[in-house]
């Protein structure tokens, strides 16, 4: 097979080729009819069969629902429904030839023109194994392409793409590259937007959301990658100890609810004494973070003070809208306890019936009720009656006639209180004043508090 090149003519030539070849034909795949007869495609039920071999995919699929990306003609969606998978099959524009073959074949795949841009588990569900062959170049956004196939993947997608490792250097094939082609720089196709090289594939798919990211092959600048959406088995005798979780936050809001819309991280914080007892360095590729039942890979792992550890990692597309388990491994250690994250509930309707301010103090002294001016003024207030999912940009502390932003809304704690921390203007004068919290239209029962002047308590604040 001729090598691949942007802007080779050589490449060009072959390629023009192969298009003629096929407008003859009109198929791209090779089909096997019930009758022994094949429909020959520019690609040969040999080199179909051997694409198939290298991957990791089971020759019984009862019980599996799959999707096939990019289906084309539908060879690998009709073997697919052979093994006894349920399938769906997408492209992005119509196939005349996918439907004579599912006549002739009498298959009942279900086949839809739809973009990957499109995908969606709201609307579609989850599979069981997605096959995305031979689909990645061909998009201009190929990260958005693979979260999109993360997003309703349940266990393994397979990914295929052309990459452009040829021609580097041993010590540059370990960097994460990719070329883009804004013309018809590749193959004198407009439809060929970006060739990643081998390592760049790898942290695409690890991007993208997928726990566990495995290079199957490299074929003629072919790369077979299985995506798995989940970490594997937790070790039957432990070496190290389990985490201890302490919470699960917003990376961007340092609250405990997420927006499946945006590009939301998740920062765990975790103690760990395993290291005192000679485990290895904790890092991405041996801490094992999992939400809603879903593996992700860390994208940082920090260690903050001797036991104290932080993870970031991406939020698993595809989650359903409501409240999450949050748990995490690490080295050779079991997981940790759970703790909760909210997913689309901040949008939500509140039930605020039992909003109340229970007490307010000075955020340095915790004096009650009694608040010292200095050059820079915090209010703690521990309210009753906010549930996990509102996020602090939802509410306002009152102060009198004035509506402070709130700073820092801390999680539930055991008395089912949240804490609550405001500045003060510096314009603000002594005096007593009334507080309250309002929440999505709800205002709380007011509170007095006093505000002093620091040099009454004798020091400075």
């Amino acid at each position: 097979m001729a090598r691949l090149r942007a802007n080779d003519p050589a490449t060009h030539a072959h390629w023009r080729g192969l298009a003629d070849k096929f407008s003859e034909s009109g198929w791209y795949h090779s089909i096997e009819l019930p009758d022994g007869q094949v429909v020959q495609g520019l690609q040969t039920l040999e080199q179909q069969k051997e694409r198939l071999r290298r991957l990791p995919i089971s020759e019984d699929l009862s019980g599996k629902r799959l999707l096939d990306i990019g289906t084309w003609d539908g060879w690998f969606a009709f073997e697919m429904e052979r093994r006894g998978a349920d399938v769906t099959a997408i492209d992005n524009i119509e196939q005349p030839a996918f439907y004579l073959a599912r006549d002739r074949l009498g298959a009942k795949i279900d086949y839809r023109v739809m973009d990957v841009y499109q995908l969606s588990a709201n609307k579609m569900g989850r599979f069981d194994l997605v096959l995305f062959l031979g689909v990645l170049y061909h998009l201009k956004h190929p990260l958005l392409g693979l979260e999109k196939v993360c997003e309703v993947t349940r266990e393994m997608a397979i990914v295929e793409s052309y990459v452009t490792d040829e021609g580097l250097r041993p010590e540059d094939q370990s960097i994460p590259v990719m070329e883009f082609y804004e013309e018809d720089a590749l193959a004198n196709r407009l439809d060929n937007w970006v060739g990643p090289n081998t390592a760049c594939l790898l942290a695409l798919c690890r991007a993208a959301g997928f726990a566990r990211v495995e290079l199957l092959s490299v074929v003629e600048q072919r790369a077979d990658v299985a995506c798995y959406r989940h970490w594997g088995p937790e070790p039957h005798a432990p070496a190290d100890p389990a985490p201890v979780l302490k919470e699960a936050l917003n990376l961007r809001t340092a609250e405990t609810c997420f927006e499946s819309r945006l590009d939301d991280y998740v920062s765990l914080w975790f103690e760990w004494g395993g290291e005192d007892a000679g485990a290895p360095q904790l890092g991405n590729d041996n801490v094992f973070p999992e939400i809603g039942g879903y593996g992700v890979r860390p994208i940082f792992v920090g260690k903050k003070t001797d036991t104290t550890w932080q993870v970031n990692c991406k939020l698993p597309p595809g989650l359903e809208t409501g409240r999450h388990r949050v748990r995490i491994r690490a080295a050779a250690g079991r997981f940790s306890n759970t703790v909760e994250v909210s997913v689309d509930l901040a949008s939500a309707p509140p039930d605020l019936s039992r909003l109340k301010v229970v007490s307010v103090t000075d955020a340095e002294t915790f004096d009650k009720n009694k608040i010292w001016l200095g050059r820079q003024t915090w209010a703690s207030l521990w309210v009753e009656g906010l549930p996990p999912d509102i996020r602090r940009e939802h509410l306002k502390v009152l102060l009198g006639d004035a509506a402070l932003a709130v700073s820092y809304l801390g999680p539930v704690d055991n008395d089912s209180y949240r804490q609550v921390n405001v500045q003060l203007h510096p314009s603000t004068v002594p005096g007593e004043y009334s507080m309250a919290v309002r929440c999505a239209g709800v205002t709380s029962e007011t509170v007095r508090v006093q505000i002093r002047e620091a040099k009454e308590r004798g020091g400075k604040v």
